[in-house]
């Protein structure tokens, strides 16, 4: 997991992994009544959560206020990484496969009596524990949403992926948080294949082009460093839309890692 941070750095994705506090004032009531009482020593809350239902630390990231068909809302988006009680050490001590916890919530009226539009309160997302920072994006008009930068290194591969969350209506007119499906970003087989010369480098970094929305999202532009099997190759840009179909992000024909 250590190679996956250097890497993470090289390339330019910042935030992939480690809780941040912001310093975000967030709606007591809201975080009192989801996470449970606040520690003021490690100043989060305590809540347990994950496949292996382990206590996490969770801070508000960020708080977000918009308008949505003319509605004035607000976005809060609060990680968690796993927590040692007995020792009061805060992440880098979870399992291979077992990730912090990341709460989505969108309301309305004032913090002090929110009112939830949609929650994903113990969203497990990252590995070893740690949850990956997201942040808040827009995603086409009037349409928002976080993004996550997530990574993962196993038996020699390093792999990396963007993730998208939104708010999303569904027939009966009722909100919910809405996985928009993942963007691979980067792959280095390295670990199992530099001695022989034939190393393959994917290196993307995303951004979001805020024009030309389709079925109301934005399309993602992943400008991607190539090397194959020892050999450079120019750098290309990939441009990833929005399938109204399948309801997420589908990669276009001939991207990179498209089979992973």
């Amino acid at each position: 997991m250590k190679k996956w941070h250097v890497l993470a750095t090289a390339i330019g994705l910042v935030g992939i992994t480690g809780t941040v506090c912001a310093g975000i004032n967030a709606p007591a009531k809201l975080m009192d009544r989801t996470y449970g009482n606040y520690d003021s020593r490690l100043k989060c809350w305590i809540a347990k959560g994950g496949q292996l239902n382990r206590p996490h630390c969770m801070k508000p990231v960020s708080l977000e206020r918009v308008a949505i068909e003319g509605r004035k809302v607000s976005f809060l988006l609060v990680s968690g990484d796993e927590v040692d009680l007995s020792t009061r050490t805060v992440g880098g001590m979870g399992a291979h496969l077992s990730g912090g916890l990341v709460g989505m919530f969108v309301y309305s009226g004032p913090d002090s009596s929110p009112h939830i539009i949609a929650q994903e309160p113990k969203k497990e997302l990252g590995t070893y524990g740690d949850a990956p920072k997201g942040k808040f994006v827009k995603l086409g008009p009037e349409r928002y949403g976080w993004q996550f930068e997530n990574g993962f290194t196993g038996q020699g591969y390093t792999d990396g992926w963007l993730q998208f969350y939104t708010l999303q209506k569904n027939g009966m007119s009722q909100y919910f948080i809405h996985s928009l499906g993942t963007i691979p970003t980067y792959h280095d087989d390295s670990g199992t294949l530099e001695e022989q010369g034939n190393v393959t480098i994917y290196a993307g970094k995303a951004s979001i082009h805020e024009a030309d929305a389709l079925d109301g999202f934005y399309p993602v532009y992943v400008q991607m460093d190539r090397q194959v099997k020892g050999k450079a190759l120019e750098p290309r840009t990939y441009e990833v839309r929005y399938n109204y179909g399948k309801g997420e992000y589908a990669l276009p024909e001939g991207y990179p890692m498209e089979e992973q």
